[in-house]
């Protein structure tokens, strides 16, 4: 029912329009942006949604530090470090899964959700490789993703 919803809005206000075809709920203004400006790159300058010890990382190495860190955390919002690199041992790559860091994520995510000073806090992961990472979870073990006890 949606999809023949779209489908009558697409052809209602879309059919004449520069790049209508492109104007699809699958598809974000980033890919509507890579056809209408094709060949050309745009590069945001702002970023609002980390704070800057999140960012800074890719900024540094893949933005030449370019980017704007706009996002102040609330002082409820605060963590100290913000950020937390941590060394593996033993971890490996599979394939693109890297089990014994995946395990090392879920343990920490176990411990935090047991501190109450982290209650009503958010918690976010980040990975490069977001399809395959996404499938691995506490349950990797079960699966045979960890040579990890």
């Amino acid at each position: 029912m949606a999809e023949e919803r779209i489908k009558e809005l697409i052809s209602r206000f879309l059919t004449n329009q520069p790049h209508g075809s492109e104007m699809t709920p699958d598809k974000s203004i980033y890919d509507l942006a890579r056809v209408v400006f094709a060949g050309n790159s745009v590069m945001l300058k702002e970023h609002f949604r980390c704070v800057p010890a999140i960012i800074e990382f890719s900024n540094r190495e893949f933005y030449q530090n370019d980017i704007r860190p706009l996002r102040v955390p609330k002082a409820n919002e605060r963590l100290d470090p913000p950020l937390v690199d941590v060394f593996v041992k033993g971890g490996h790559r599979n394939g693109d899964v890297n089990a014994g860091e995946a395990k090392a994520i879920v343990d920490e995510i176990e411990t935090i959700l047991t501190d109450p000073q982290f209650d009503g806090r958010s918690i976010g992961v980040v990975t490069l490789l977001v399809a395959t990472q996404n499938d691995v979870g506490p349950d990797a073990q079960s699966r045979g993703l960890s040579d990890a006890n």
